[in-house]
């Protein structure tokens, strides 16, 4: 999967109730198809919604049947707009950014003690079940995947990256390897300069 195929499976959500939570919307989106990702827009010092999320499907067909099935249809009680999402030129950035989270005595949604995010009370849906682990498996060579990985967005970006990555140090390798000639102006007055080595 090329990286301009990872964006055409984004679906860009807006007017949705600002209540929803990452896993409300998953549970909604799913039923269009295998939801990847989800990414809720939030205000950078509440932290609440903005009621704007991003919906990463695994197929480009997943992400036209969610347009076509909730564009402009309400859901509870608004109108929603969906759209496959425009390239804004970070979308490599967000899409690579894989959240750890060491300390899981807290929910990702209301920050609270004693449950996750799937088990949240704040979902509006109620809670759902945990995404299964996939093992994977490096090649003695490194960093492929082997399996049903290989065809995930965070596969295909990564491997966009690196190929970029391949790309700039070639050109930064033959660019170090020619030596520029330095110019000094003559000790007497003229147009012409003297070469030195």
């Amino acid at each position: 999967m090329e990286a301009s195929q990872t964006r055409d499976c984004t679906v860009y959500v807006s007017n949705f109730p600002f209540s929803l939570t990452n896993n409300d919307l998953h549970q909604i989106f799913g039923q269009y198809g295998t939801v990847i990702k989800v990414t809720i827009v939030k205000h950078r010092l509440t932290r609440k919604s903005k009621g704007v999320a991003f919906i990463v499907y695994k197929t480009q067909e997943e992400a036209s049947n969610c347009i076509q099935q909730t564009n402009q249809k309400e859901m509870f009680g608004r109108i929603l707009k969906s759209s496959i999402a425009k390239d804004n030129g970070r979308t490599e950035e967000f899409a690579t950014q894989k959240k750890t989270y060491e300390d899981k005595s807290h929910c990702f949604e209301c920050g609270q003690e004693g449950h996750l995010s799937y088990q949240c009370p704040s979902n509006a849906l109620g809670s759902r079940e945990p995404p299964k682990r996939g093992s994977r498996k490096h090649e003695k060579e490194g960093s492929e995947l082997i399996g049903d990985q290989d065809d995930s967005l965070g596969a295909a970006i990564r491997y966009e990256q690196q190929k970029r990555s391949m790309q700039e140090q070639s050109t930064s390798l033959s660019a170090t390897n020619v030596r520029k000639k330095k110019f000094k102006p003559s000790s007497y007055f003229s147009d012409e300069e003297e070469i030195s080595d």
